[in-house]
C-alpha cells in the first residue's frame, strides 16, 4: 500500500512541470487613468439644481409609489398622503402662476441642490426625510426651510410670508 502512495505522489510532483515565466513588464499608459466616482450615474441625472426664489414640491416617483403601497399594502394611508399633498400643492401652484414672485417646482428628483449667490451649494436628499412629501422654500441668501408632510394650501401661504416675508 505504501508502495502504491509513494508512486502516486511521485506522479503527481512529476506531471506538474512548471516553468518560471518572466515577469510582465509595465504597459505605458498614453492617456492618464481615468477616475472612476463612486458615485452612481443615477446620482447626476436624479438631481435638481435650484437657485434665487423658489418653492419646490417634491414626492415620490411612481416607482417608489408603487413598491411602499406593495410593501405596505393599499390601507396604509400612502394614496392619502399623495392624493392629499397633490391636492394643496396644486391650488397653491396654481395661484403663484398668476403672480409670477416666486417659482414653483414640482419634483421627484432624489437630491435637490440650492446654489446661493455666494457660490456655496447645499443638497437635501429628499428619501432621507420623516414622510414622503414636502416642500423647500429657498432664495439666494438664507437656509432653506425644508418641511416634510402634508399641509394645507393656508398652511403653505403662511409659509411663503414666514419665509419671505409679507410683500
Amino acid at each position: 500500500m505504501i508502495k502504491y502512495m509513494v508512486i502516486g505522489l511521485a506522479v503527481l510532483f512529476t506531471s506538474c512541470n512548471h516553468t518560471p515565466q518572466k515577469a510582465a513588464m509595465p504597459v505605458k499608459r498614453k492617456n492618464k487613468p481615468r477616475v472612476l466616482s463612486t458615485y452612481p450615474d443615477s446620482l447626476y441625472t436624479d438631481t435638481l439644481k435650484l437657485s434665487g426664489k423658489q418653492m419646490v414640491f417634491f414626492m415620490p416617483t411612481q416607482k417608489e409609489f408603487d413598491t411602499i403601497v406593495e410593501k405596505e399594502g393599499e390601507d396604509s394611508g400612502t394614496n392619502e398622503i399623495v392624493g392629499d399633498f397633490g391636492v394643496y400643492m396644486n391650488q397653491v401652484v396654481d395661484s403663484l402662476k398668476k403672480s409670477p414672485w416666486l417659482k414653483t417646482t414640482i419634483t421627484d428628483k432624489h437630491i435637490i441642490t440650492i446654489t446661493f449667490n455666494n457660490g456655496h451649494t447645499m443638497s437635501v436628499n429628499r428619501t432621507k426625510g420623516i414622510t414622503l412629501v414636502g416642500t423647500i422654500l429657498c432664495d439666494d441668501v438664507k437656509r432653506p426651510q425644508i418641511d416634510y408632510g402634508v399641509a394645507t394650501s393656508g398652511d403653505y401661504w403662511i409659509m411663503i410670508d414666514e419665509y419671505y416675508g409679507k410683500d
